[in-house]
């Protein structure tokens, strides 16, 4: 039986039971009934057993229409359910300050947040930013581009990893440079100046350096000398890292494995036993 036969309601159980999100993408994507029928489904929330939601799917694609039109319906939803403004001005405009009850709720970082200013939800923006990190993970240029057009928060932590980080695990120096220019940073719980440092990975290793803020030099200095790693110790220093403001880790930790050459070196460059 041809899809457009089936009935509205089976199609909704059907779509239901899908679990690849390959499928969903396939299933949605096969006429535009379907995709009118089933998109407030999956475009909203992130589900886990679909593994990721429909906006990651579209991201990771690497085409910006998609994302774009997803985006868009998103958006329509929340104004369509929202109050009218009070201020008809500012389309988004929130015409009361939020209660104490709604920032426990919300959190800092999302009534803070540009997206949510625009008139996105809690679940928009966790989902949006979750695809941006995906994009970023899959070297999706456009597509991170059209995000950042968007006001993503560049900084948003997915999991234990930020966007920076992402573009680093993944090889992706163009991308590194794009998110340095819009003020990405290395303080996630994994610092990408460290995997960097990691994969010896010198061109980002620069780049990280000379224009990404990073809380934990002395703990990048002090884990290539804990690996015995020279050559990244010497590259370090060699683009910036200033020894005597960051070297006192390090030194410790060459003193303890009696690497005297490594302790010589560290000194010479002004490190000192104490912090």
């Amino acid at each position: 039986m041809p899809l457009l036969q089936i009935p509205n309601e089976l199609l909704v159980s059907i779509a239901r039971e899908l679990c690849c999100r390959n499928d969903i993408t396939a299933f949605l994507q096969a006429n535009k009934h379907l995709y009118n029928l089933l998109k407030n489904i999956f475009q909203i929330y992130d589900i886990p057993e679909r593994h990721d939601s429909l906006l990651s799917c579209a991201a990771i694609s690497g085409n910006p229409a998609p994302v774009s039109n997803i985006l868009k319906d998103m958006l329509q939803v929340n104004i369509n359910a929202r109050p009218v403004p009070q201020r008809l001005n500012d389309r988004f405009h929130r015409p009361t300050p939020l209660t104490e009850e709604e920032k426990e709720i919300y959190g800092e970082h999302y009534y803070q947040s540009t997206l949510y200013r625009m008139g996105y939800e809690k679940e928009d923006i966790l989902v949006i930013q979750n695809a941006f990190t995906d994009a970023v993970a899959h070297g999706r240029m456009e597509v991170v581009q059209l995000f950042i057009a968007r006001c993503v928060n560049v900084n948003y932590q997915h999991g234990k990893r930020n966007a920076l980080y992402a573009a680093v695990a993944n090889d992706h120096q163009d991308l590194v440079d794009v998110l340095l220019a819009r003020g990405a940073f290395c303080n996630s719980q994994r610092c990408a100046l460290q995997l960097a440092c990691e994969k010896h990975q010198y061109r980002m290793v620069r780049s990280l350096l000379g224009r990404a803020l990073c809380l934990e030099l002395s703990d990048v200095l002090r884990s290539a000398v804990t690996r015995g790693d020279r050559s990244t110790v010497f590259f370090l220093e060699e683009n910036g890292l200033d020894i005597q403001k960051h070297g006192y880790c390090a030194l410790q930790e060459a003193i303890e494995k009696g690497d005297v050459n490594m302790v010589k070196w560290l000194e010479n460059k002004g490190a000192t036993d104490q912090p």
